[in-house]
C-alpha cells in the first residue's frame, strides 16, 4: 500500500512532492534573509487524531503543570495538525477549539494556529495520518514561517510530573544544543515484543523529536523519505519516523550513512518506552535530566 495515495494520486505524487520541495528551498533563502532571528524560533506541532483529541486535551489542562518561564515565548509557536475528516466531526471541532484556548492560556507561544490535512478517510488512523500529517508539516509554508525548529509532539508524550518549564528546555535543546543535527530525539527505551531489538530499524530516533528544518540538504533528504513513502510505505511499517531511519541506514549502503549519522543525535531529554508499562514519576526521579516520556502505557 502506498500512503501517499491518501494525499495524492499514485500518478501525480512525484511531481507534487518535487514542486513542493522546490517551494520550500526557496521559502527557506527567502526566510533565512528577510526574517530577524529566524534561526532562534521552535515551532510545536501538535499532531491530533478524533481518538486521542481529549486525551491531548487533559494532558495540557491537568498534566503539563508550569510548562515555560514565558522568557522565550516570542521565539516559540504552536501548531494543531489534524484531518479534514476530524474537522468534520462536531465534537471534535469543539475540543480542538478548547485545546487552542488551553495552549494560547499557558503564555507560552507567541501564536497557536491549527493545520487541515487531507487524508482518504480509508487512511485516516495510526501510522497512516500521523505520517501524511508529518509530511505535510514539513512541508507547510505555515510551519517554515513559525520556526527554523520543529518538535513533533502526539498526545501521548507527557512532562515529568514536578517538572517545571521542561517546554524552556526544550526550546533550548533545539536552538542551543541540536546544532548541526538533523533529528534530535529518543530511541526506543523499552518495548513489550522480544523480537523488538532485532528488527532492522530498531535504532531508530521515534518521531517525538526536534527537527533541524533550517538545513536545506535536511529537507532535501526528507524529499527522498517521501518519495521512497510513495514507492512502498510498508517497508517502514508505515511510519514516518522508521522511513528516515531506514532510508539513511540501509538504501545507499554504509559509506552514505557514514556520511549523516553525525546528523541523527539520540536525546537524554525525552524518553520513548513504546507500549511498555511505566511509572513516569519513578522514570523521572532515577533521571534527573528527563524532562518528556513518551508511551501508551504510562502511569502515575
Amino acid at each position: 500500500m502506498k500512503i501517499f495515495e491518501l494525499l495524492y494520486s499514485p500518478n501525480t505524487a512525484w511531481l507534487v512532492s518535487s514542486i513542493a520541495m522546490a517551494v520550500v528551498l526557496w521559502q527557506h533563502h527567502w526566510l533565512r534573509t528577510n526574517l530577524p532571528n529566524f534561526d532562534k524560533n521552535l515551532v510545536v506541532v501538535f499532531p491530533v487524531h478524533t481518538k486521542d483529541a481529549d486525551t491531548l486535551l487533559h494532558n495540557i489542562a491537568e498534566e503539563w503543570g508550569s510548562p515555560c518561564s514565558g522568557h522565550n515565548r516570542r521565539q516559540v509557536n504552536g501548531l494543531l495538525l489534524f484531518t479534514t475528516n476530524a474537522n468534520r466531526d462536531p465534537a471534535f471541532r469543539r475540543t480542538s477549539s478548547a485545546i487552542i484556548k488551553h495552549l494560547r492560556k499557558t503564555g507560552c507561544f507567541n501564536s497557536v494556529n491549527s493545520l487541515i490535512v487531507e487524508v482518504a478517510p480509508e487512511h485516516d488512523w495510526h501510522p497512516f495520518a500521523p505520517s501524511a500529517m508529518f509530511f505535510a508539516a514539513v512541508t507547510s509554508a505555515r510551519v517554515l514561517e513559525s520556526g527554523a525548529f520543529m518538535f513533533w509532539m502526539e498526545p501521548d508524550v507527557l512532562p515529568c510530573p514536578g517538572r517545571r518549564h521542561w517546554l524552556d528546555a526544550v526550546y533550548r535543546q533545539a536552538t542551543l544544543e541540536t546544532g548541526r543535527a538533523w533529528m534530535h530525539g529518543s530511541i526506543v527505551r523499552n518495548h513489550t515484543a522480544p523480537e523488538a531489538p532485532f528488527t532492522p530499524y530498531n535504532e531508530h530516533i521515534n518521531g517525538n523529536a526536534i527537527y533541524n528544518l533550517r538545513d536545506e540538504r535536511f529537507m532535501e533528504f526528507l524529499h527522498e523519505v517521501y518519495d521512497e513513502m510513495v514507492i512502498d510505505s510498508a517497508r517502514f511499517a508505515h511510519s514516518f519516523d522508521i522511513a528516515i531511519y531506514y532510508v539513511s541506514r540501509h538504501l545507499h549502503g554504509f559509506w552514505s550513512w557514514a556520511a549523516v549519522r553525525h546528523r541523527f543525535r539520540y536525546a537524554d531529554w525525552i524518553q520513548n518506552r513504546y507500549n511498555a508499562r511505566t511509572n513516569i514519576t519513578e522514570l523521572c526521579e532515577r533521571h534527573p535530566e528527563l524532562q518528556l516520556v513518551h508511551g501508551s502505557n504510562i502511569v502515575y
